[in-house]
């Protein structure tokens, strides 16, 4: 089977044209011999393109460093995201308010922790006068709220009902805040 000869000279054609294009080449005459150019002339052309190589080298290298950090601040962001869920958990075992200020939740806000799950409880703010009732065991934190007679929870911002040695030392937490009643 031969070719159609109207393909062959259109590619004959196509290859004539872009020669013709480069009217200012000339071959060298004598292949065997190449020509020589002295280093001198060689660096001074090469020079551009090496220095372009060169940047390009210096970016791509930057640019797999930027990636790695990136990466690794990820991976940094999201294992300390996973300790403040557990430190969260941890601590509302024992005082929700607590663990909700890990958490950068409201002030008036508690957790209170059911295995690996958190219940999110919001409280009513309320202004209270805090003064001092000496008892057996020491001065007590007393504040009286609707006609009833209440005490600084320990973990300062909670009121639990009054009791006689609530508190065990003259150290008292009040809005997270360490005072010291002295005794005389």
């Amino acid at each position: 089977m031969t070719k159609p000869t109207t393909t062959t000279h259109r590619v004959t054609k196509a290859i004539n044209s872009s020669v013709d294009d480069y009217t200012g080449y000339s071959p060298p005459q004598n292949a065997t011999n190449p020509v020589t150019i002295d280093r001198r002339t060689l660096s001074e052309f090469m020079a551009p393109i090496m220095q372009s190589f060169h940047q390009q080298f210096k970016q791509h290298i930057e640019l797999q460093h930027e990636n790695e950090l990136a990466k690794k601040i990820r991976q940094m962001y999201c294992q300390v995201s996973v300790l403040h869920r557990l430190q969260a958990v941890t601590l509302s075992q024992t005082n929700g308010l607590l663990a909700a200020s890990v958490l950068e939740l409201p002030t008036c806000s508690r957790l209170q922790g059911l295995g690996q799950s958190l219940l999110l409880q919001e409280c009513e703010r309320v202004q209270v006068f805090v003064t001092a009732s000496e008892k057996k065991c020491g001065y007590q934190p007393l504040t009286v709220y609707n006609n009833k007679n209440y005490t600084k929870g320990t973990d300062g911002w909670s009121i639990d009902p009054f009791s006689d040695c609530f508190w065990k030392s003259n150290l008292v937490n009040l809005n997270g805040k360490t005072y010291h009643s002295i005794q005389t």
